[in-house]
């Protein structure tokens, strides 16, 4: 018990580190030219926060449904503007 509780508390930490993280990647994003790519991060992020409760709250664990998916889909179009820009420089 005492180890699934311990994991259970670092995948919250994680998962609310995380959603700060995308939430200042997003805020970097909007200042510079990808506007609509920093607006998802944030929102993503801000989604993603929820999930945290998971270790009080067993319908926090839910939001990785919503968040699982949005965290893939916009990583995949950030990694694809980050290669490109590289590749233009």
């Amino acid at each position: 018990i005492l180890m699934l509780a311990t994991a259970l508390l670092a995948d919250s930490a994680y998962n609310l580190f995380l959603g700060f993280a995308m939430i200042a990647e997003g805020l970097i994003l909007k200042a510079g030219e990808y506007t609509k790519l920093g607006w998802a991060g944030i929102i993503i992020g801000i989604v993603t926060i929820p999930v945290a409760s998971q270790c009080v709250f067993e319908g926090g664990a839910l939001w990785l449904g919503v968040a699982g998916p949005s965290w893939i889909i916009w990583w995949a179009i950030w990694g694809y503007y980050s290669s490109s820009t590289l590749h233009n420089e």
